[in-house]
């Protein structure tokens, strides 16, 4: 009868340590990965930023090629500066005004949804709080357009699609 009681006590043991091992594996696939869909949306941004490096870089590399014949040693000789102060410091406001607008826009959404009544009194302030924070995004990525330097390259680039689009349509 003994033994029958110690291997009782093994296998509820076993069983304790086999459910916390289960918890501790499942745990983070149970969660909502919020911060994944974050890291995503940077990947995807960062990525942007590459490509757009890449081109510019090659665009450089043209241009000295057609002006100097050689361009390893003038490659060697740039330096890389960085976005200016101002220019950095617009993307930042305009990250978090972004953000900022999402997280107002959900909680009214929430605090409509859980309170059904006052719906009309309540919808009028919310689309002005909304149009003010679109209006505070608009004007950072307004100066951040302002303080980046690419507006010739935005100019081409529009130039070169209205091209696109006249030669496609005739």
């Amino acid at each position: 009868m003994r033994a029958v009681f110690n291997v009782g006590k093994f296998l509820i043991i076993l069983l304790v340590a086999w459910l916390i091992v289960l918890v501790f594996l499942t745990g983070p696939l149970l969660r909502n990965n919020e911060s994944e869909e974050a890291l995503a949306k940077k990947l995807l941004e960062t990525q942007g930023e590459v490509s757009a490096l890449k081109k510019e870089r090659d665009y450089l590399k043209k241009s000295l090629r057609d002006n100097s014949g050689d361009t390893h040693d003038v490659l060697n000789e740039i330096v890389p500066e960085g976005p200016s102060k101002e220019y950095e410091n617009y993307r930042r406001r305009a990250f978090r005004d972004t953000q900022e607008l999402w997280f107002f826009a959900r909680s009214k959404l929430d605090s409509l949804v859980k309170d059904k009544s006052k719906i009309e009194q309540k919808v009028p302030e919310i689309l002005s709080e909304l149009e003010a924070r679109e209006q505070s995004v608009l004007l950072d990525l307004e100066k951040l357009k302002e303080n980046d330097g690419f507006d010739a390259w935005r100019e081409a680039e529009a130039g070169d699609l209205s091209a696109l689009v006249q030669a496609r349509l005739n």
